[in-house]
């Protein structure tokens, strides 16, 4: 092969058609390498993400389902709280356990009127009950301790009791 010499500026070296040719071939396969190093790096990567968001999805539906499970303990917890503290709960309870009836008879109530009341006024209460009555400079006092009263009110308020109960 003869060799074509052309005049080039001093420094540059004269080339070839194929060398041309094969710098061009590996110039390129060097990009395509790159390139194809690249897209793999970046198709890897986006798998990662979309399997990493996956995982936080099913994560987060299981969590979901744990925390609707939690809300309806809560309710039922909740609705087994208002039934205990039911009237009619308590009551069945009380025969149902402890052997209590109910009473055939309302229990009495017992009307005390007060000697040396000036209002002539009745207080009325359930047997064993205490009475109490509170002075006027004590009504602004929430937690005023309750006075005495007459004793002898007391005396004949269990004389009454015990005289219903049938007991001398």
């Amino acid at each position: 092969m003869a060799r074509v010499v052309s005049h080039s500026a001093p420094g540059q070296a004269a080339r070839s058609g194929s060398d041309l040719r094969g710098l061009a071939a590996e110039f390129l396969s060097g990009w395509l390498g790159l390139t194809l190093l690249v897209s793999t790096a970046a198709l890897s990567f986006y798998l990662v993400q979309m399997s990493s968001v996956a995982t936080a999805g099913y994560e987060l539906q299981r969590l979901e389902a744990e925390r609707d499970a939690w809300r309806a303990r809560n309710e039922q917890l909740e609705y087994e709280l208002a039934k205990r503290r039911s009237l009619a709960w308590v009551q069945a309870q009380g025969v149902e356990r402890f052997g209590l009836i109910r009473p055939e008879k309302p229990a009495p109530v017992i009307q005390v009127t007060p000697q040396g009341s000036a209002e002539g006024g009745q207080a009325t209460r359930a047997p064993g009950a205490a009475l109490s009555t509170r002075g006027s400079r004590d009504q602004g006092l929430g937690a005023a301790r309750p006075s005495p009263g007459d004793p002898s009110l007391l005396v004949e308020a269990m004389r009454t009791w015990l005289s219903f109960a049938g007991i001398r």
